[in-house]
């Protein structure tokens, strides 16, 4: 019966740190999601999978081109847009599985610390860092990776203590981390490393069951390559190729190695001074290394050097991946147990024992005014585009519709990427068809090798809105350009801001309206605007 109330006493707070985690991941999602370009394609080929039984081999396009991460992602996402085509209700389920990780990360310390208290407060700790909270809020791929990557530890910790199934775990957990962050192809380095420091035992029928995972996991991988003519080999070959051609100084390669450490205790431990982040992380080291530990905790911190310095073989590369604030994915969780470790033995030290929980305290009250500022700045840590909200883009939406007044009118943007209206085209098709009942027309550039399908606009409907996103990625003569051959064709009405969406409301010159305005312009200017090389700036050709 004690054990009884005691297992209870822990599922009821696991279930709390549920709660408290949920509640800040979820807090504004709705508002403040960033939805852009990647986000659309996203829903467009997750959607296709269950309406169109499109069962695709190739996961989102990675920074190297040729090479995609698994598809395993698109499937996932494909539940989610079953039941809603808001990428609110998305994300809100990719951050209830994100809080969900409190269990999982309990578990996993327990077995890894062999005691309930620190393992409770990584699960604590976990439910409100900014680091993990932002990946939550994040509606891409490598979130999820938060998850197959500590599969990939605890199995490769389990097959060290002797357990054989443990090596299943590790490699499956590998293959499972390539569906939703191709680069993390570097785990495979992992098996032999360990089996070259601990020497555990592995059986042949187990050996084989684990490789057999693999082969199933990345079977889409597998067939998509033959089916492809071994695109992704083809790739990889020439980014090897291309990484052996130059040198990089070594303290480049130190520098930017240091800097992602840096950014990623910052985040994850302390974020709000970088320099106090970067104490804590080495006073946290320190323990770990210096301290007494109990029988079950000696493999400990030789098995947490390799986990922290796991992803070492990818800074010895420059994928453009290195350029992001995820690269150190696989990480993350580790840090949460190294300071859950080193809170622990302050904790159980006579001298000071009120230093632990004042320390704890600290972190968490830290963390979650980090996590409600940036929820506030309308910025995303990960996003490659910021203030792309999806509550602004709704208002601008519901903007061009009440102007519109129910009268057919086209719509021309200028987006990240150029020329591509993906991200509108999925929200005019959705957000916009749910709530008024039709359609704009497009009136810009082809889109016919793009997903998304707004009708053209054939007739040249007078009512016309030029939408321009936020400047991030766009180049910076883009927006001048669209706007000085659109005076040539339309005349501007009205301008809003929403966020830093910019919206012109403009009426499409008569032919002879066009005439007299083409007659005042200089001919330089005409000259301009005939020039091919504006052709894709133009709305109309």
């Amino acid at each position: 019966m004690q054990i009884f109330k005691k297992v209870n006493r822990k599922v009821f707070l696991l279930i709390l740190l549920f709660f408290l985690g949920l509640a800040l991941r979820l807090y504004q999602l709705d508002e403040g999601l960033v939805f852009q370009y990647d986000q659309a394609r996203d829903a467009y080929r997750a959607t296709a999978i269950v309406k169109d039984q499109d069962l695709s081999l190739l996961g989102p396009e990675s920074d190297l081109p040729g090479v995609n991460h698994g598809v395993g992602y698109y499937y996932l996402l494909a539940l989610p847009y079953t039941i809603s085509s808001n990428p609110a209700v998305a994300a809100a389920f990719l951050a209830g599985l994100n809080a969900l990780g409190v269990f999982l990360v309990f578990f996993v310390s327990r077995r890894i610390l062999g005691k309930v208290r620190p393992a409770v407060i990584a699960s604590l700790i976990f439910s409100v860092s900014l680091e993990v909270v932002q990946y939550s809020r994040w509606l891409s791929n490598p979130p999820l990776a938060l998850f197959s990557t500590l599969l990939v530890f605890w199995g490769a910790w389990e097959w060290i203590k002797g357990r054989e199934t443990g090596f299943f775990w590790l490699m499956a957990g590998i293959a499972a981390s390539l569906h939703f962050q191709f680069f993390l192809v570097y785990l495979f380095l992992l098996p032999p490393i360990v089996y070259f420091i601990y020497r555990p035992k592995i059986s042949t029928p187990q050996f084989i069951k684990s490789l057999s995972a693999v082969f199933i996991i990345d079977l889409p991988f597998i067939i998509s390559e033959l089916k492809f003519n071994f695109q992704m080999l083809r790739a990889l070959g020439k980014f090897f190729i291309s990484q052996s051609a130059g040198y990089t100084p070594v303290t480049e390669f130190i520098l930017r190695y240091l800097d992602r450490w840096g950014s990623v205790a910052f985040r994850t431990l302390f974020p709000l001074s970088p320099t106090i982040a970067m104490l804590l992380l080495v006073v946290c080291l320190m323990i770990v290394f210096r301290s007494r530990r109990p029988n079950q905790q000696q493999l400990f911190p030789k098995f947490l050097s390799l986990w922290l310095l796991s992803n070492l073989p990818l800074f010895v590369f420059s994928p453009g991946v290195l350029g992001t604030e995820y690269t150190f994915i696989s990480i993350t969780i580790a840090i949460i147990l190294l300071l859950a470790y080193a809170l622990d033995r302050l904790w159980e030290t006579q001298r000071v024992p009120w230093l632990a929980p004042l320390l704890l305290m600290l972190v968490l009250l830290v963390n979650v005014r980090a996590n409600l500022l940036q929820v506030s700045s309308g910025t995303d840590i990960y996003a490659a585009q910021n203030r792309m909200n999806w509550g602004d883009e709704k208002r601008v939406l519901d903007y061009t519709y009440s102007e519109a007044k129910g009268e057919p009118f086209s719509i021309c943007t200028v987006t990240n990427p150029l020329f591509v209206n993906t991200t509108w085209a999925y929200m005019y098709e959705t957000y916009g068809q749910n709530r008024y009942g039709y359609l704009p027309f497009w009136s810009g550039s082809d889109q016919k090798n793009y997903l998304g399908k707004l009708p053209p606009d054939i007739n040249k409907v007078p009512l016309r809105f030029l939408i321009f996103e936020p400047a991030s990625g766009i180049p910076s003569h883009a927006q001048e350009v669209f706007t000085e051959l659109e005076d040539y064709i339309s005349t501007k009405i009205d301008e809003r801001e929403f966020g830093q969406f910019k919206v012109e409301k403009r009426r499409l010159l008569t032919n002879d309206e066009m005439i007299k305005q083409h007659a005042s312009y200089t001919e330089a200017y005409n000259q301009k605007h005939e020039n091919p090389g504006f052709l894709l700036y133009r709305c109309y050709k």
